[in-house]
């Protein structure tokens, strides 16, 4: 969810480090995090609990820095592929799929 409202709302988050388990995710093993933490600092800040008296300063900043709107752009350069094509290569595959799974392959 973060990266939906982020990317496609165009907003930066305020997001918390939870501890979460990163080794079902793949390349897990290659010992650097996954690229969905290493990019979330570009698109808002982490909250911890010694900024929670600080929270409408973080929020304003989270939402007024010029950095993490930048970061937004970085990161929907890097995650989006085929922008506004996705939908019509999805179909083009999938009718050539259908088409070399009936034996009608071109």
């Amino acid at each position: 969810m973060i990266f939906d409202y982020s990317l496609i709302f165009d907003k930066a988050v305020i997001y918390a480090d939870t501890d979460l388990d990163y080794s079902p995710y793949d390349a897990c093993w290659l010992g650097d995090d996954i690229w969905r933490k290493k990019v979330l600092p570009q698109l808002g800040i982490e909250l911890k609990e010694e900024d929670f008296g600080d929270l409408k300063y973080i929020i304003d900043k989270a939402m007024k820095d010029d950095i993490y709107s930048n970061g937004r752009k970085y990161v929907r350069q890097q995650a989006w592929n085929c922008k506004g094509k996705a939908a019509e290569n999805v179909v083009d595959y999938l009718v050539e799929k259908h088409k070399e799974l009936l034996g009608e392959a071109d």
